[in-house]
């Protein structure tokens, strides 16, 4: 085992010895290695910024959509609701004047049932026409 071991030392002494006398080693220059790796990371931080910025930039334009559409939809209900509330007071009416309680104007939304409405009017003869007409502001 001393054999060995005296074997070893004197491999790494030799080797020691040929490291200090060689003179054409030289450590490799990590300095332009580094340069560009610190270059890189800092490109890399600008993207990151950048794509950050964009990220909060997006947020407030959805919301300011959401905003938007929940602003809508209160004026989809409001207006849905004035159409039902007309469409209701016309079907009322025709109820009463023809003795039809259970007359339904056609349509399964507001928006239809005007819609059914205003092809009713059109469908109309000129005389029958002409009371609407004047009722909405025409001249007799």
């Amino acid at each position: 085992m001393n054999g060995v071991l005296y074997a070893v030392g004197g491999t790494i002494g030799g080797l020691n010895e040929e490291f200090a006398t060689n003179e054409a080693f030289t450590p490799p220059d990590c300095q332009a290695d580094l340069a560009a790796a610190q270059q890189e990371i800092q490109n890399l931080q600008d993207q990151l910024t950048a794509a950050n910025a964009t990220i909060q930039s997006l947020q407030s334009q959805i919301a300011a959509l959401q905003a938007q559409v929940t602003s809508l939809q209160n004026d989809l209900a409001q207006l849905n609701g004035a159409l039902s509330a007309a469409v209701g007071a016309l079907q009322a009416n025709l109820r009463q004047v023809f003795g039809a309680p259970s007359f339904v104007v056609p349509g399964a939304t507001p928006l239809a049932q005007v819609e059914a409405i205003v092809q009713a009017i059109l469908n109309l003869n000129k005389g029958s026409k002409k009371g609407v007409f004047v009722n909405l502001g025409g001249a007799p």
